[in-house]
């Protein structure tokens, strides 16, 4: 393998910096604000032939995808018993877990992202894309979302 000798700055960003998923508010906007700063910075660095590439991925096998539904079912117990009751309660909790049981089926491998970065760092300028989705539900549900309307990607989320 060897490095392009061609600039390039690569970001990490998350399929949560293109469509936001509820219960995630922080991480969406800290990647919302990745895929702005490189979507400026790709375009104020093209005279210069400055690649800019973002990396989306994502559910990946890693502790923070772990630790994201410990931390969040435990914050939901922290809250008032009227905002629990809200949310649904029990049935609320149930469902997350659910949903959280099924996460770690079609969570990618970290080796994948890895390889998209390795393949940034090393294919010419002229086979870079500004942007790679990585992982099924990268490819599949997130993409798809980005190109429907608000309200019915709105009707889908909630039923995370």
């Amino acid at each position: 393998m060897k490095l392009s000798t061609e600039p390039r700055i690569i970001y990490l960003s998350s399929v949560c910096g293109v469509v936001a998923p509820p219960a995630n508010s922080t991480y969406n906007a800290s990647k919302f604000a990745v895929e702005a700063w490189s979507d400026s910075m790709r375009i104020e660095l093209e005279p210069f032939h400055i690649k800019v590439v973002k990396i989306r991925p994502g559910q990946t096998n890693t502790q923070i995808q772990s630790d994201w539904g410990t931390t969040y079912l435990a914050n939901f117990a922290k809250a008032p018993l009227r905002i629990q009751e809200l949310y649904g309660g029990v049935a609320f909790v149930m469902g997350v877990k659910e949903i959280l049981a099924g996460m770690g089926d079609s969570a990618a491998p970290p080796s994948m992202v890895v390889d998209v970065l390795v393949k940034t760092l090393t294919a010419p300028h002229s086979k870079l894309k500004p942007a790679y989705f990585v992982g099924n539900d990268a490819h599949g549900l997130w993409r798809a979302l980005e190109a429907l309307p608000s309200h019915i990607v709105d009707s889908i989320k909630r039923t995370f």
